[in-house]
């Protein structure tokens, strides 16, 4: 066989894929991906549909709706325990502010106290200082002292 040049494998061409013939302008452009994507949609919903009836038809979806159930009635369930909490909690707060406010009123009266006491103490004493005075011949002495060995006069 002899070489002729027409003959020649272009070995890069061979072996990729072939090429597609872009489109002419804008409006095919948008016209084609038009079509696709209406093609891709209805492709799509074909087989989302075959999906849903063969879910519909698998052994375990009634092990699946029930556990999704459980799980359903589960979080019921917490959620009311939540709002048992938060309504216990929010019986907790009036509590710690009535007692908050019971410390405030107890504090501002010792206060008032301390302060009432405080003026006593700088004031001068109302009361008369005490006399010693000697007990009188007619008067009986409470104490005697431990050496004079006496007790009452007569």
């Amino acid at each position: 066989m002899t070489y002729r040049p027409y003959m020649r494998i272009d070995a890069e061409a061979a072996f990729s894929p072939p090429q597609p013939t872009p489109p002419e302008g804008p409006e095919e452009i948008a016209a084609d991906r038009r079509v696709m994507d209406a093609g891709m949609i209805e492709a799509y919903r074909v087989w989302w549909v075959a999906e849903l009836r063969g879910a519909r038809e698998h052994p375990d979806i009634a092990v699946i709706t029930a556990e999704r159930d459980r799980l359903q009635e589960l979080a019921h369930q917490l959620q009311t325990q939540v709002n048992e909490t938060m309504g216990l909690l929010e019986v907790s707060q009036l509590r710690v502010e009535r007692l908050e406010a019971r410390f405030l009123h107890a504090r501002g009266r010792i206060r008032m106290l301390q302060e009432m006491l405080a003026d006593q103490w700088e004031e001068p004493m109302a009361v008369a200082p005490l006399r010693m005075e000697r007990p009188t011949e007619g008067h009986r002495r409470s104490r005697s002292p431990p050496d004079s060995g006496g007790g009452a006069r007569v």
